[in-house]
């Protein structure tokens, strides 16, 4: 199976790209409105409402603005040929792709080794903080645990 695209193919797949983020920067701006707006509301008690919807907004912003740089970037590749190049290189160079597994791996084993003293001594101020803590524990590594038998039978 040939792995390479085409600069073609890269163009393609960076106009998809571009539709996805802009539908998506349509809805987190919908969102952090809603949000600003306070139309969007936990449903818990009154005091924790306007912290819920700052946070809301906030983040919806903060992804919004990382989309718009993408966007930008991906927009500028597509006008420059070379910029276009760079941008495949720095995508489908097989050292850079190694560096990020490796990175990714070893932060999520070290995520799972410092989370469960963190989980255990949070435990004596806040139950909820600890039941928490685990749970994130236990969800990163059933999905650590799944990517390695799907690449074990992808690639095995």
């Amino acid at each position: 199976m040939n792995t390479q695209m085409t600069m073609e193919q890269y163009r393609k797949k960076l106009k998809l790209e571009n539709l996805v983020i802009g539908a998506s920067i349509v809805i987190l701006f919908i969102v952090q409105v809603l949000a600003f707006c306070q139309v969007i509301q936990p449903p818990q008690d009154s005091r924790f409402v306007d912290y819920w919807n700052g946070f809301i907004a906030g983040s919806a912003m903060g992804v919004l603005l990382l989309l718009a740089i993408g966007f930008i970037r991906n927009l500028r590749a597509m006008r420059n040929q070379q910029e276009l190049q760079k941008w495949y290189n720095k995508n489908y160079d097989e050292r850079s792709r190694k560096i990020a597994t490796q990175g990714q791996a070893s932060g999520a084993r070290v995520f799972v080794l410092l989370m469960l003293p963190a989980s255990i001594i949070s435990g004596y101020f806040s139950v909820t903080v600890f039941i928490t803590g685990v749970a994130a524990v236990l969800a990163l590594s059933v999905c650590m645990a799944l990517g390695k038998l799907y690449y074990k039978r992808k690639l095995g």
